[in-house]
């Protein structure tokens, strides 16, 4: 199972869980006499961020044992996924930010700026500035 995305289309800093089928996902859709709101789904009212998300977990306190088993693997598979992945983008960010510090470094000192003014104003030590 794969955690599914917000139906803005955006994975949320929540880090919604995936979302599974429920009785009310199979029922037909049609709609019942005394409202516009088709059976099985909620009233535009009760669609708002806080109301989805207590639907979602009174769904998930509806699962069997195995389906509730399955369920936490998931997410624990997605949480793990979310944090490898976040920690690899901050890794790369922080690279970028060293070598373009670097670029610029070399930039000024082709331009004839002294090392010493170079390494206090972009923060470089001895040897980053050995690397120029």
């Amino acid at each position: 199972m794969t955690p599914q995305k917000h139906k803005n289309g955006s994975s949320g800093a929540a880090l919604m869980p995936p979302r599974h089928q429920t009785h009310a996902d199979s029922l037909p859709e049609h709609t019942s006499a005394a409202a516009s709101t088709p059976v099985g789904e909620r009233p535009a009212a009760l669609q708002e961020a806080v109301f989805t998300r207590l639907f979602d977990q009174a769904e998930i306190a509806k699962f069997n044992p195995q389906d509730r088993m399955n369920y936490e693997e998931s997410l624990k598979d997605y949480r793990d996924m979310y944090s490898v992945m976040k920690t690899q983008l901050e890794k790369g960010r922080a690279e970028g930010r060293a070598e373009e510090k670097l670029a610029n470094a070399r930039a000024l000192k082709d331009n004839g700026v002294p090392l010493d003014v170079i390494a206090r104003s972009l923060g470089l030590n001895d040897e980053q500035m050995k690397e120029l």
